[in-house]
């Protein structure tokens, strides 16, 4: 058979290595492949026919990448969006336990 360089490796290959790094789940890679190419492309009509439409994929994957932290801050994986997730628990914590220990020290 035939393949199509561009679509069946050059745009799949750095997809899936990026979203390997990140954690993102196969199901969800044909989301964030179309997104991706929606707000990166906005004045080219096959992959943005509007401004709009560019403005809905950029809300779209952050939605997307808070939801994901939220899911690996809660079930960690070997991923970097679950050492992100931790690090940020972790700085939202320290404020929190500080406090506590100036209310509450140590004997």
């Amino acid at each position: 058979g035939t393949i199509d360089f561009v679509d069946d490796v050059a745009v799949w290959l750095p997809l899936h290595a990026i979203c390997d790094l990140i954690g993102v789940p196969d199901e969800d890679r044909d989301d964030v492949l179309r997104w991706t190419n929606t707000f990166s492309v906005p004045t080219d009509p096959d992959f943005a026919p509007t401004m709009e439409e560019a403005m809905t994929a950029v809300f779209a994957i952050s939605d997307y990448a808070v939801a994901l932290a939220d899911r690996r801050r809660r079930e960690p994986r070997e991923d970097a969006m679950s050492k992100i997730a931790a690090a940020v628990a972790h700085a939202e914590a320290q404020p929190l336990l500080a406090d506590f220990w100036k209310r509450n020290p140590p004997p």
